[in-house]
């Protein structure tokens, strides 16, 4: 009886690391049973995500007609896709020929010490939505082919900023980056 058992259980044992192990076969297609289940989770996953994140960008979207009724009163907005080779001061140029240059309370463009160059963005408040409106259709207009670089770049894009106002940009940015004094001033 107890060599029978001992046998019995060598055999298990052996049996286990060896005789019952998976194929390379059965193996590969475990692994490739999991990862299509994982990858129509991860798209399932990715899905969500993009139709939460087409949520939260839409509630910056400039929609003209809002500005024009009353119903959307704000003043700060985000300029993306700068070309690299535009300045500061090529973008207040814009700005005035834009009919903005009195218009605007702050203009700042982060710049990327690393890089040696500005972000590729810039944040812009005005005095009223109605400028704000102003420098959208410009854009429309194709404005912009005036700033330096903007030859086969993307074309820069203007929404509204995260945060409102001249108090809170510059309390901000203060915080977030160095600004020149020009920055502060306008």
């Amino acid at each position: 009886g107890l060599s029978q058992g001992q046998g019995q259980g060598q055999d298990q044992d052996q049996g286990q690391g060896q005789g019952s192990e998976p194929t390379e076969e059965e193996l590969q297609a475990v692994s490739q049973a999991r990862s299509s289940a994982s990858v129509e989770e991860s798209l399932d996953a990715v899905r969500t995500l993009e139709r939460s994140e087409a949520r939260e960008l839409s509630k910056y979207e400039i929609v003209p007609s809002q500005i024009r009724n009353g119903q959307d009163i704000r003043t700060a907005v985000m300029i993306r896709n700068i070309p690299k080779a535009c300045s500061r001061e090529s973008l207040a140029g814009l700005m005035t020929s834009c009919g903005l240059d009195d218009r605007y309370t702050f203009l700042y463009m982060p710049f990327d010490k690393r890089r040696n160059t500005h972000c590729g963005i810039s944040f812009v408040n005005f005095l009223s939505p109605q400028d704000v409106l102003l420098l959208y259709n410009a854009m429309r207009k194709q404005r912009w082919r005036s700033l330096p670089g903007s030859k086969g770049g993307a074309k820069p894009a203007v929404s509204y900023a995260r945060l409102q106002g001249h108090e809170r940009l510059m309390k901000h940015f203060r915080l977030a980056a160095v600004m020149h004094d020009e920055d502060v001033l306008k």
